[in-house]
């Protein structure tokens, strides 16, 4: 099944769409903050430190690639609004 692109989708689907990635977005970061917290505050951290980095590192990259994909739902959604008013 092919996706809708951008101009396709109603202003109510990008609202939606918008909602889910936020809502991904806030659960990975909760996840990957307990994690991140159980390392640190068990100590783990000093055993195994390549593998500690690359767990922040992956938090970081993961909410960066989030918020480019929702940044472009948000853009296309603001370029509607001003095209209406």
């Amino acid at each position: 099944m092919a996706s809708k692109s951008l101009s396709e989708m109603t202003t109510e689907e990008l609202e939606s769409k918008i909602r889910a990635f936020k809502a991904l977005q806030i659960t990975i970061v909760v996840v990957f903050g307990v994690i991140i917290a159980a390392w640190l505050v068990l100590g783990l951290w000093r055993t195994n430190l390549p593998v500690f980095i690359s767990t922040v590192v992956l938090a970081v990259g993961t909410s960066a690639s989030q918020l480019a994909v929702r940044g472009g739902l948000i853009k296309e959604l603001e370029k509607r609004r001003t095209v209406t008013t």
